[in-house]
């Protein structure tokens, strides 16, 4: 897991005129939150930067907006967050192949997955045989001498040991004034292209590199399901949107193909980039949503994934 296990970082926020102090913490098994034991963990939810929130208090992240939906409607079901920054399918796979299987009695029976915005790029994989390396999607280094690194890291007690010091006593407060430089004028000419327009605008016959994508999403789909097979558990997919909506043609390409591929293989899916619009301010930057959108988001959420639960 990398630097993904044993996280406290605090961070000092503004989202527009709204200022919040960010205590980022990943417990000792990668999760985002407290500590946990991975046998309790079933119901995970799986995406990029937009499910993780790094940069939002944890009670305000989608996640646990949701998780206190549940508990005020008698509801029995936690969501566990596994979402990092930057993670795509190739991200997901890998976590099935090299994160959930070092679990001990890790047997999930429900995966939500938040994906559509970081597979709008085609990206390589972890492929030690081309010597590629995408640290966004591949938390383990495929090359012999980082493998006997992180294994070193890993399995080292006083390097265990420094990391649960670090993590318990890490109080430095990192400023993250004017996240990314996005904020200023983000909403200027601002215009909200919805599912419909969207569809409009986006008209024009796909290119050969376009369906080349779209084949390679549909195989990595093909490869997650038979991941949640191996758990004899439930997969919903839910689409994304960015601060304009589906202005984006690789995203709303990526979002047709998850939704196409649920239809086809009887696949619980919400569609939120059909149904929700979201307003000016609901974003912080292109795609990471303020606290006022994380509520919208979630209890949009809530509402469809009431109808798969019983």
């Amino acid at each position: 897991m990398r630097e993904h296990r044993l996280k406290n970082s605090t961070y000092k926020v503004k989202h527009f005129e709204n200022e919040y102090v960010v205590n980022y913490r990943r417990n000792f098994h990668g999760f985002r939150g407290k500590e946990l034991n991975p046998s309790d963990v079933k119901s995970v939810f799986i995406g990029g930067s937009t499910g993780n929130q790094r940069y939002t208090p944890e009670e305000f992240t989608i996640v646990e907006l949701l998780n206190k939906s549940f508990i005020k409607n008698n509801i029995n079901l936690k969501l566990y967050n596994a979402s990092m920054d930057g993670k795509s399918t190739f991200g997901i796979i890998n976590d099935f192949e090299h994160w959930f299987t070092k679990l001990e009695k890790f047997s999930p029976n429900l995966f939500i997955f938040y994906i559509g915005l970081n597979d709008k790029f085609y990206r390589g994989n972890c492929d030690e045989n081309k010597g590629t390396f995408d640290g966004s999607d591949c938390h383990y280094d495929p090359k012999l001498l980082g493998k006997i690194r992180d294994y070193i890291k890993n399995n080292s007690f006083f390097s265990f040991k420094i990391k649960q010091l670090q993590s318990k006593y890490n109080k430095k407060i990192k400023l993250r004034y004017g996240l990314f430089g996005y904020t200023e004028n983000l909403y200027e000419d601002y215009d909200f292209i919805n599912y419909e327009s969207a569809k409009k605008k986006h008209k024009s016959k796909e290119n050969k590199e376009e369906i080349f994508v779209k084949k390679e999403l549909v195989k990595r789909l093909n490869r997650i399901m038979s991941y949640v097979e191996r758990y004899n558990a439930k997969a919903i997919f839910i689409t994304q949107i960015e601060f304009n909506g589906l202005s984006n043609r690789n995203l709303f390409l990526a979002n047709e193909t998850v939704k196409k591929f649920c239809e086809e293989n009887n696949v619980d899916l919400i569609r939120l980039d059909e149904d929700l619009e979201m307003s000016k301010f609901d974003f912080y930057d292109p795609w990471h949503t303020t606290v006022e959108g994380s509520k919208k988001i979630s209890r949009y959420i809530f509402d469809e994934l009431i109808k798969y639960i019983n």
